[in-house]
């Protein structure tokens, strides 16, 4: 975010850094779903001292009853932006469109947490800021070359694709990505963010591609319990 902030002024001036983080404070007003579901069941998970069979379970049904219950609210937000924005400025206007691809950063944040916790409970803890790092330099690197092109919605971009790295390296050291209990989930939202970052213009069927990713994770959850 910081990163953004400062390439956004460089760039844009300090009227589009207050223009995108209205956008970022607002999508990430989904996070307080997530931190409320780590106070909840995180203590649960953090039982287990290993990583096996119980509590991968646990974790898979944390992870996917977070994204399901984070997409909830987006799908909540995404349609009250324009009764949002009428208690601010017009400029806020040209946000909306940053704001519903930040949204796709919260929904792969539970997906990285699970990585985490599993990189938590093998000691391999050092692996963490290696990928907080990856994320960083891949946003550094993002930020130069949309920020100049398509302003903040470019510095949105470089949110969710750094979101993107940092998911997928915490998942594949931590585990064998072939047996993942929650792939399809992981899969379909990688899918949406590619074709939404590659396709702009499908920006706007974000809620009719999180159905579809929502069913898959509902269908995961019952057949873990099962």
């Amino acid at each position: 975010m910081f990163i953004n902030r400062y390439m956004i002024e460089y760039y844009l001036g300090t009227k589009y850094v207050g223009i995108f983080t209205f956008a970022y404070s607002l999508s990430f007003s989904l996070f307080l779903i997530l931190y409320i579901g780590g106070l909840v069941f995180q203590p649960y998970l953090y039982k287990s001292k290993t990583v096996n069979e119980s509590s991968e379970k646990n974790l898979l049904l944390y992870t996917n009853s977070m994204f399901i219950f984070i997409s909830i609210f987006a799908f909540l937000l995404w349609y009250s932006f324009k009764f949002i924005i009428n208690y601010y400025s017009n400029d806020y206007l040209s946000s909306e469109e940053s704001f519903r691809i930040l949204m796709l950063s919260i929904l792969i944040i539970p997906f990285y947490h699970q990585g985490n916790y599993r990189l938590t409970l093998k000691n391999m803890t050092h692996f963490l800021p290696i990928a907080s790092g990856l994320a960083a330099i891949s946003s550094i690197i993002l930020n130069l070359i949309f920020i100049p092109r398509y302003g903040i919605v470019g510095a949105a971009y470089s949110s969710v694709i750094s979101y993107l790295v940092i998911m997928i390296f915490t998942n594949f050291i931590s585990t064998n990505i072939r047996k993942l209990g929650n792939s399809k989930t992981i899969i379909s939202i990688i899918f949406i963010s590619v074709i939404i970052l590659f396709y702009n213009g499908l920006i706007h069927l974000l809620p009719f591609f999180l159905i579809i990713s929502v069913l898959m994770a509902g269908v995961e959850i019952y057949s873990i319990k099962n």
